[in-house]
């Protein structure tokens, strides 16, 4: 049967179920503002005014939007009376999905954005739901739909992901509907932020959790994840990694790990014989699987999706996880980045994982970003960050993004890039100077074999001692290809 949410409002759905109080936004530039004091204080980053939560909460991982960002935007269409614009049609989302209310999230940090709490959306254990909404968002691969669980241990209580599924950008509402069975500890769903890319927005109206009754089968506590801004090129070997993480109270046993779904003309391997299967999984423990896949040669997808699986026997009983996998192909080849070391001249130390180390210019995630140190000293220029290549290759270009957030300290304006051998002696293969560029810029030489790379920064355009990047990159080939074994098949027959 299904389960009633609480609302504020009423509702136009299907007797006995309903949708969560949404955000209560009109369109920007419309006339006076006539949210609500729960609304007000979402668009100036605030959260939730107390005692309005609806059947939702703040996430409480993300930090909330930047103040100010929100009014500022001017990339939302308006479709519905009496705002109507049409002008931005087909190029963004709705600030409403069905002219009435909906849930804006909006330069939103990476992690926990929205979830429900077991006193709004109380799911109870060994039943099977549905839950369903509308949305649009804009940029693909940011934002996930999670399911989660939690658990009190020790007077502490603990939360993780269960299953999560990547939401297709859509400038045109979309439906999204997934069926969970409830369990592994106190069971919620939400929105989670997974990348950093520039004015991304996401929409959602009609949430309805529907009771379909008791399951057949337990919940699967285990999930499986895959990693998001994974860079392949055509026709060359890229390595992708996917974790199996045992949340069960007992073993995991005969795990198994497959793709499925994966895009036509792809090769796939793991790096390790029999990398992807796994006999014993203790509880709490994560099992990697490092996989080398081919995009085919002049492949016109992009942004592939497909999903990743884990099978695997607890208790006597098969059960299977899965999560969205997807990947970026790029134009031409591309070093991986995680076949790559970076080191640099400084880092700053004192403000988190995020903003500071050097390894941040190999993650695949925009939004962190190596920086120099601010904190023990102010290390004049110029700053160097060296990039191991992980062994010889044939290379023609490198790639520089500059902080996509936080001002404008350390956007880099004259450079060098030289090569070497050995990592001691080196020559000098462009010099030049960069622009203010949201984007990737590329610097391209001659081809050259190497095995190490080395960017100088020579100044900086606003003149201070600062330098950062969020993402640098090497275009070329290794010498030599990485090669793998086939996948493992996992012993059906075992449980």
């Amino acid at each position: 049967m299904p389960v009633v949410l609480p609302t504020d409002r009423p509702t136009d759905r299907p007797t006995g179920t309903r949708t969560t109080a949404a955000a209560r936004c009109p369109p920007r530039g419309a006339g006076p503002d006539r949210r609500s004091a729960v609304d007000r204080r979402r668009a100036r980053g605030r959260g939730p005014a107390p005692g309005r939560p609806g059947p939702g909460a703040r996430g409480g991982d993300t930090g909330g939007t930047e103040p100010g960002r929100t009014d500022r935007h001017r990339e939302w269409k308006n479709t519905y009376p009496p705002y109507v614009s049409g002008t931005l049609k087909g190029r963004a989302v709705d600030d409403v999905l069905a002219g009435r209310h909906s849930l804006k999230s909006h330069a939103e940090n990476t992690g926990l954005v929205h979830r429900t709490t077991p006193a709004t959306v109380p799911f109870e254990e060994g039943h099977r739901y549905r839950v369903s909404f509308s949305y649009q968002t804009n940029v693909e691969g940011q934002w996930a739909w999670v399911t989660g669980a939690d658990r009190v241990a020790d007077g502490k209580t603990s939360s993780r992901d269960i299953t999560r599924d990547v939401l297709a950008p859509a400038l045109d509402t979309a439906s999204y509907s997934r069926e969970i069975v409830a369990g592994c500890g106190d069971t919620w769903v939400g929105l989670r932020k997974l990348g950093s890319a520039r004015g991304t927005d996401l929409v959602l109206d009609d949430f309805t959790v529907t009771d379909l009754g008791e399951a057949d089968t337990g919940a699967a506590c285990a999930s499986v994840t895959a990693p998001s801004g994974t860079e392949l090129s055509p026709g060359v070997p890229g390595e992708y990694v996917t974790a199996f993480t045992n949340h069960e109270s007992a073993d995991a046993e005969n795990v198994g790990i497959a793709f499925q779904g994966l895009p036509e003309g792809w090769k796939v391997a793991v790096k390790e014989k029999d990398g992807n299967l796994f006999e014993r999984v203790p509880p709490g423990a994560t099992a990697r699987t490092t996989w080398l896949l081919t995009p085919p040669a002049g492949t016109t997808d992009a942004s592939p999706a497909w999903q990743v699986t884990a099978t695997y026997a607890r208790a006597g009983a098969t059960r299977t996880v899965s999560s969205d996998a997807r990947a970026t192909v790029t134009e031409g080849p591309v070093l991986p980045p995680g076949s790559m070391t970076a080191t640099a001249d400084s880092e700053n130390g004192s403000s988190g994982a995020a903003e500071g180390p050097v390894s941040n210019v190999l993650d695949g995630d925009a939004g962190t970003i190596w920086h120099t140190d601010y904190t023990a000293s102010r290390a004049p220029y110029p700053h160097w960050v060296t990039l191991e290549l992980g062994g010889a290759a044939d290379i023609d270009g490198f790639g520089y993004l500059g902080r996509q957030s936080g001002g404008q300290n350390g956007r880099v304006a004259g450079y060098e890039v030289a090569v070497s051998d050995d990592g001691e002696d080196w020559t000098t293969v462009a010099r030049g100077t960069l622009e203010d560029d949201p984007r990737t810029q590329r610097v391209s030489f001659d081809r050259v074999r190497a095995s190490y790379l080395r960017f100088t920064a020579l100044d900086a355009l606003n003149g201070q001692p600062y330098a950062a990047a969020a993402e640098m990159r090497v275009y070329g080939l290794p010498v030599d290809l990485p090669t793998g074994y086939p996948p493992g098949e996992r012993p059906a027959g075992l449980r």
